[in-house]
């Protein structure tokens, strides 16, 4: 069994001192000029977009958006959001994810859509539409995005209260009334995507968004029926873990080697202690492995 949800995962931000919130909104600013960096590679191709974001992110080598989208979460959600370094990571990250959830669909519109520089199609931005607002939205509402990831990790590893929690709170983010499309006729039609037109006959795109979590929230809706519905097996539509060492319990993106830890460091460390024969073994092992030349 998987570990288990702490009992505080994460605590609610206090309010913040003057001081702090003139740090926050030196941040806001610097999180806006490397968000752009990243976006502004979208001029070029989708897939500049990618690799910067994955970059980014720390997983140079991955080129599934979808999978890219989940190195997101796992980013956000694992990030220290009560610490500066933490906040950059972490708001990155949920930049990234919010991104490319929102530019996902393969006939939306052609304009690379950043969040951070338009906050009006998220409604619970109406009031207070500013980056420094956006980064408390997002720090406030990790606690219980935690709760959610944790159920989708470990189902059967969570109380009946919890899993009625998680699945509420992704319900009220992205179900199908969260968000609203648009659409308009694609001028330039090209049956065969020849770079003479595009193969579709309209641009689709989403013009609103009840939460700044409806675009991820959505995305991990969509997975879950589609594993439901027997189009993707579980590991391709949730490729989500929690390290199984006891002093880690970090969310991950599961690998096919690696299914229960988050690194090779923390599979170590589980076994050296929980089986320090095993461990030893493998360590035997391992030497005789790497000096056995002949």
């Amino acid at each position: 069994m998987r570990t288990k949800l702490p009992s505080n995962p994460t605590s609610v931000p206090e309010p913040l001192t003057p001081e702090e919130s003139d740090e926050r909104n030196r941040l806001a600013e610097k999180l806006d000029r490397q968000i752009r960096e990243l976006t502004q590679t979208s001029k070029q191709s989708f897939q500049s977009v990618i690799r910067a974001f994955a970059n980014c992110l720390g997983a140079p080598d991955e080129q599934d958006k979808n999978r890219l989208i989940w190195h997101g979460i796992v980013g956000y959600a694992n990030a220290d959001l009560g610490s500066a370094r933490g906040i950059e990571e972490g708001i990155i990250a949920f930049d990234i994810f919010t991104s490319l959830c929102m530019n996902r669909l393969p006939n939306s519109f052609l304009e690379w859509k950043n969040p951070r520089e338009d906050l009006s199609p998220f409604e619970d931005m109406e009031s207070a539409p500013t980056r420094v607002a956006y980064t408390r939205k997002a720090r406030t509402l990790q606690k219980q995005f935690r709760t959610m990831l944790f159920w989708l990790a470990d189902p059967n590893g969570c109380s009946d209260l919890l899993r009625r929690q998680a699945l509420r709170f992704l319900m009220e983010h992205g179900q199908k009334d969260a968000l609203r499309f648009d659409a308009s006729p694609n001028h330039e039609f090209s049956e065969t995507d020849d770079g003479a037109g595009y193969p579709f006959f309209y641009w689709k795109g989403p013009v609103y968004y009840r939460t700044i979590l409806t675009p991820v929230a959505s995305f991990i809706l969509e997975r879950i029926d589609k594993y439901q519905e027997d189009e993707l097996s579980l590991t391709k539509a949730i490729p989500l873990i929690v390290c199984k060492r006891a002093k880690c319990g970090k969310f991950a993106v599961s690998k096919k080697i690696r299914k229960d830890f988050c690194s090779d460091s923390c599979r170590t460390l589980h076994y050296q202690k929980s089986d320090p024969a095993r461990h030893a073994k493998n360590m035997r092992e391992h030497r005789a492995r790497k000096w056995n030349f002949f």
